[in-house]
């Protein structure tokens, strides 16, 4: 598996939620529960286990480079259950459209992170940790990588 994408990689969309964190008006904003998202507090609590690292694995069974093809991209994860789920590519449209091929195998590590206001019912939100793609889909643990 090859990581084409890493949140602690990422101090645009860090600095965005640590924002919306910190200025939160309704209906956006995360709660800083284990600390504030990127920071050290938070990965260390990450790295500890009292924020729970999920790992979803599959193939990339759709793909849509969004709205007249400037993004944002996301794609279609299918899990051996068959159970699919939708996620931001986190990358450039036009990469993100040669990387994201329909069948390729797909790893997605996510925390869920407290809403400060609920949205649509929902109290949390995935956050991307790391999205890798290859010929085996098989969950890295976080910090490990072959």
């Amino acid at each position: 598996m090859e990581a084409v994408y890493e949140l602690q990689n990422d101090s645009a969309t860090i600095a965005s939620m640590q924002r919306g964190s910190r200025e939160a008006r309704p209906p956006v904003g995360l709660r800083a529960t284990h600390g504030l998202i990127g920071s050290k507090e938070w990965w260390d609590n990450i790295k500890s286990g009292a924020l729970k690292l999920h790992a979803l694995s599959g193939l990339v069974s759709g793909f849509w480079p969004g709205q007249g093809g400037g993004g944002p991209a996301e794609f279609e994860l299918r899990a051996a259950d068959g159970t699919k789920s939708m996620w931001l590519c986190e990358m450039e449209p036009a990469a993100a459209e040669r990387a994201f091929r329909l069948g390729r195998p797909v790893l997605v590590e996510f925390v869920l992170q407290e809403l400060l206001f609920p949205l649509k019912g929902a109290h949390e939100t995935k956050i991307t940790v790391s999205i890798s793609l290859g010929f085996a889909a098989t969950p890295l643990s976080f910090g490990v990588r072959p």
